[in-house]
């Protein structure tokens, strides 16, 4: 055939648009094996400009394995046009591509293989990945694990965002399963789920662990919760080999690694220096909010809506323990991979445990103290008298001013304006405005605490550091939104907002209290007075909605957290950004404090606020 250019002198143009399938397959056989690559060149020329979509990529993939067989130029030009036809018809199918391992096995161009990662890792292949959130459900998470990561885990290809996706999934599964309870719930016991959770995560290679240390630090911390693992001694240790290379190796996604680092300064940045975690709620309205808005658009557009679970499995600023705030501190996973030696040495052995215990382990994590020794409301402790005073610093916006109350000089440390800094358990942690007047204390923090380790703890506390052990004041009424209570304290201490809102323009009308001692309370408003003012609150409600009487709805909550008083609620206005939406020239702080969540009711808010005259 080869000798006579039989192929040449029968394979014509319209021959060539019509073969398909597996006529078309005999036709590259035959030619790569007669050696006939001239013709084979004229044959890839007319599949380039091949219009046709619904080839099957099976017939492809046969191509592909004779032209990767053979070592001439030619030959190897056609495969890499196959490899595209290929990936193109496995980015039409669904996620689960029966000819993956092939494809992956065989791609041997750059451009190829990069379009495929692309491809298995987009948005909407990620959000179809079933949720582990069940024991029955690790059977279908694994066989999606073994379909669509396991190929290129064989094919020593890495696909970093689909890794990453996976072990979101796999967190996020042990928790919703009940691992991390205390003790853990009766199905995670039972010796099936421990041997999906084996499974399911020994998929990942040992570059994936070292990439992902945060995965590595869950996946052990969830084992050594389950009393069942040591039953699965081989799995075990076959998980515990894999993982002594974390954090050795650093693999490459540029955008998924910026992404990353840019999530880790926002969050960081956020929370202040003051504080240690973050629930994972706050975390995400951190990121959704205006400063980061671009930002979080792009990283959720581009891995959906699990895009937090995805660059906290990624991350090595941050960890994450299921059912736990995200920690402001890197992974630790040599020092629970040791822990683990500790606890289960003679199911691993005396040599794999020896390899653990000569891992480095990681710096301990700062404390975030639970607040066990300052349970009484009434329990303050005396000023330390010989602090050095901190630097003067421009002083920041004041959100609240406190007023000092009778006691000296504890009155003298708590009073004056304080400012936002970071959040705690939900709800804003106000710090103090310049040096404290007697030179007792660097810091005043005033912070909210769940009381979810002691229900004693429950509430606002004054302290010079968020989550010590011993503070200054406490008041167990959890206040409202995220502001704390105004009244209250003990020793007769106040606090109002600041200008009688939530936060006032710098420069107009702040409350100032005395330098020396605690001025005085206000005085309490006569019933006639408060009674005038719900009732232009009323008037002004029924106005913003031409009296439908919807925004009626937020009544009470402006009368808590406002007195009902207009001027106060004036004072919750940007003045400083005209050129802003409407929505945005008002403190997000005020949405929060009346639950306003719907958009159309804060834009009727946010024209009435910015029609009331100047606090």
């Amino acid at each position: 055939l080869s000798n006579n250019k039989w192929f040449k002198k029968n394979l014509n143009q319209k021959e060539v648009k019509g073969l398909h399938g597996e006529e078309l397959l005999i036709w590259v056989i035959a030619m790569v094996n007669s050696e006939d690559f001239e013709t084979l060149e004229e044959l890839e020329t007319h599949l380039k400009q091949d219009p046709r979509k619904d080839l099957d990529s099976k017939y492809f993939i046969d191509m592909l394995k004779e032209t990767n067989a053979c070592s001439n130029p030619k030959a190897k030009s056609f495969g890499i046009i196959l490899q595209q036809k290929i990936i193109d018809a496995i980015a039409r199918s669904p996620p689960r591509h029966p000819d993956l391992d092939k494809v992956v096995q065989l791609c041997s161009d750059e451009r190829a293989r990069s379009k495929l990662i692309d491809i298995c890792s987009h948005r909407d292949r990620l959000e179809r990945i079933p949720k582990p959130n069940e024991g029955s459900a690790w059977n279908k998470f694994n066989s999606s694990l073994e379909s669509s990561l396991a190929p290129f885990v064989r094919g020593k290809c890495r696909a970093v965002r689909l890794e990453a996706a996976y072990a979101g999934c796999i967190m996020q599964g042990l928790e919703q399963c009940g691992v991390f309870e205390s003790p853990p719930r009766t199905t995670p016991s039972s010796s099936s789920f421990v041997k999906n959770v084996f499974t399911a995560a020994l998929h990942f290679s040992e570059d994936m662990f070292a990439s992902m240390p945060a995965l590595v630090q869950t996946l052990i911390q969830g084992v050594s919760n389950l009393p069942t693992a040591r039953e699965e001694g081989e799995m075990l240790k076959a998980l515990v080999r894999k993982m002594l290379q974390v954090g050795k190796v650093a693999e490459k996604d540029d955008a998924l690694t910026t992404w990353t680092s840019q999530i880790e300064d926002a969050l960081l940045k956020a929370a202040g220096s003051s504080i240690y975690e973050m629930r994972w709620s706050d975390a995400e309205l951190t990121m959704g909010g205006k400063d980061y808005k671009q930002l979080h658009t792009k990283v959720k557009d581009a891995l959906g809506e699990s895009w937090l679970s995805i660059i906290l499995a990624r991350s090595r600023r941050l960890s994450w323990l299921p059912g736990h705030p995200i920690q402001f501190h890197p992974p630790r996973p040599r020092a629970v991979l040791r822990d683990l030696a500790e606890k289960y040495g003679e199911v691993l052995g005396q040599r794999l445990k020896n390899e653990v215990l000569a891992l480095t382990p990681e710096a301990a994590a700062p404390r975030n103290t639970p607040r066990g020794e300052a349970r009484s409301r009434s329990r303050e402790r005396e000023v330390p008298k010989a602090k050095a005073k901190a630097k003067a610093k421009a002083a920041p916006r004041a959100a609240l001013t406190v007023f000092g109350g009778t006691d000296m000089p504890l009155g003298q440390a708590l009073e004056g304006e304080y400012y936002k800094d970071g959040m705690n358990h939900g709800k804003f942690i106000f710090k103090k405005i310049g040096e404290d007047p007697t030179g007792s204390v660097d810091a005043v923090f005033l912070y909210f605490w769940n009381g979810e380790d002691c229900k004693e703890d429950l509430g606002w506390w004054f302290s010079d550091k968020v989550g010590g052990t011993e503070a200054f004041m406490h008041n167990p009424n959890p206040g409202a939104g995220s502001q704390p209570p105004f009244n209250g304290w003990d020793k007769g201490v106040k606090i109002q907002p600041a200008a009688f809102g939530l936060g006032a323009v710098k420069g107009k009308g702040r409350a100032k209290p005395s330098a020396a001692r605690p001025g005085p309370v206000p005085p309490a408003k006569r019933p006639r007075e408060e009674e005038e003012r719900h009732v232009r609150l009323k008037q002004w409600l029924t106005q913003l909605d031409d009296g439908k009487g919807d925004m009626m709805a937020y009544y009470e909550a402006l009368k808590e957290e406002f007195d009902g008083d207009l001027t106060q609620i004036a004072a919750a206005r940007i003045e400083n950004n005209p050129r802003a939406s409407p929505v945005e020239q008002v403190e997000p702080d005020f949405w929060e404090a009346i639950k306003c969540t719907k958009g159309v009711h804060r834009l009727k808010f946010a024209r009435g606020i910015i029609a009331l005259p100047a606090a």
